[in-house]
Parts: structure tokens; C-alpha cells; sequence
């Protein structure tokens, strides 16, 4: 079964695929996946200052135009 189809499963279906029950995964099965896949956590993204942010409005010409028709009113 390949990840990228797992969203087209009933719900019977995706446990089984995950070798899981309703109750969730055992410790054993949940400690086997995080020893092969690696801890489950999101990496933070380097934020963005309020500088970058203005100066990105600027790379798509519909809200440049908007900018220019504000700012020339």
C-alpha cells in the first residue's frame, strides 16, 4: 500500500494498512515506528521579518498594482 493512496481507504481499510486497531497502536507497534521513522515533530520555519513580508507583496504584480493604485490615489 503506498502512502500516497492511503486518503482513498475506507477506515477499515487504513488500520488494517497500518496494522492498527481502533484502540490505536501498542506501545510496541507505536516504539517500532518511531525507531524506524524518527520522533514525530514539525521543524519550526525560520520566520520572516515584517520587512520581508512587505518586500514580498512586491513579487506578484496584482498586489504591486494595488500598492501603486493605493499610493497614487
Amino acid at each position: 500500500m503506498t502512502e500516497k493512496n492511503m486518503w482513498n481507504l475506507s477506515p477499515q481499510e487504513a488500520l488494517k494498512a497500518c496494522q492498527a486497531s481502533e484502540q490505536g497502536l501498542t506501545t510496541e507497534q507505536a516504539e517500532k515506528i518511531r525507531l524506524e521513522k524518527g520522533e514525530n515533530v514539525l521543524l519550526e520555519e525560520k520566520k520572516k521579518s515584517a520587512f520581508q513580508v512587505f518586500l514580498d507583496q512586491f513579487k506578484d504584480p496584482d498586489r504591486c498594482s494595488y500598492h501603486i493604485h493605493v499610493f497614487w490615489k
